[in-house]
C-alpha cells in the first residue's frame, strides 16, 4: 500500500478519472486508504466514507486527522437497501462524483436499477466478490443488465508489476520484492468500472 502495488489498477482508475469528479464516495471504507488518500493527494476536494464497522470508522477519522483532511471528509455507517436516498440526504451531485463500492458481496444488492439511474452522470468501481455467490456469473450479468441504460462496463484482473522499477526495494532480494507485489488473496479478484453512457 505504501509503495502503491496494492490494487494499482484501482488508483490508476481512480486517480485518472475525468477532472470533473472532485467529490469521492467510498463504499466500504474500511481503514481509509482511499478516502482520505485521494483528498490527501488533492485528486478530490470532498470524500464520503461508507463502512460498518465502528472500529474502522474511528480509525478513518484519525487518519483524517493524522493527514490534515478531517474538515473534508463525512464518515457514516452501512450504505443501506435505500443508497440512493441517503446520497441525496448528503447532497452528493452525481455529475462531479465517483465511487468505489468493496461490500463484499452486498453490491449486488446496494446497486439497483434505481441506484444506477440515480447515478446515470457517475463513475463507478466495483469491487466484486461473485466467487461468494453459488451462481457467480449470474449475479455479474444481473449487475451488468442493472446498469446497461445508463452506464457501460469494462471489467479488469489484476495486471503485471515490477518491484525492480522502484527505488525503494534497492537492495531487497528477489523473492522479496515478489512477495510485496501479493495481495495475498485466494482468488483471481475481478473488479467493475461503470461509466455513464
Amino acid at each position: 500500500m505504501i509503495l502503491g502495488l496494492y490494487e494499482q489498477e484501482v488508483i490508476e482508475n481512480l486517480v485518472g478519472a475525468p477532472a470533473r469528479f472532485r467529490v469521492f464516495v467510498d463504499v466500504g471504507a474500511a481503514d481509509g486508504y482511499y478516502a482520505v488518500g485521494l483528498l490527501h493527494s488533492g485528486r478530490v476536494d470532498r470524500s464520503v466514507a461508507f463502512e460498518s464497522l465502528p472500529e474502522c470508522r474511528a480509525a478513518i477519522a484519525r487518519l483524517a486527522a493524522e493527514n490534515g483532511v478531517s474538515d473534508k471528509i463525512t464518515i457514516l455507517g452501512t450504505a443501506s437497501d435505500h443508497f440512493d436516498d441517503m446520497l441525496r440526504a448528503h447532497k452528493i451531485n452525481p455529475q462531479e462524483t465517483m465511487f468505489l463500492i468493496d461490500i463484499e458481496g452486498a453490491e449486488f444488492k446496494v446497486l439497483t436499477e434505481e441506484v444506477f439511474a440515480f447515478l446515470k452522470d457517475s463513475l463507478i468501481v466495483v469491487e466484486t466478490h461473485a466467487h461468494i455467490y453459488a451462481d457467480p456469473q449470474g449475479e455479474m450479468e444481473r449487475l451488468i443488465k442493472a446498469a446497461s441504460k445508463t452506464h457501460s462496463a469494462t471489467t479488469w484482473s489484476p495486471g503485471p508489476r515490477n518491484p525492480w522499477t522502484i527505488k525503494e526495494l534497492d537492495g531487497f532480494p528477489e523473492i522479496d520484492r515478489w512477495i510485496l507485489c501479493s495481495e495475498g488473496r485466494f482468488e483471481v479478484q475481478q473488479w467493475l468500472r461503470f461509466d455513464p453512457l
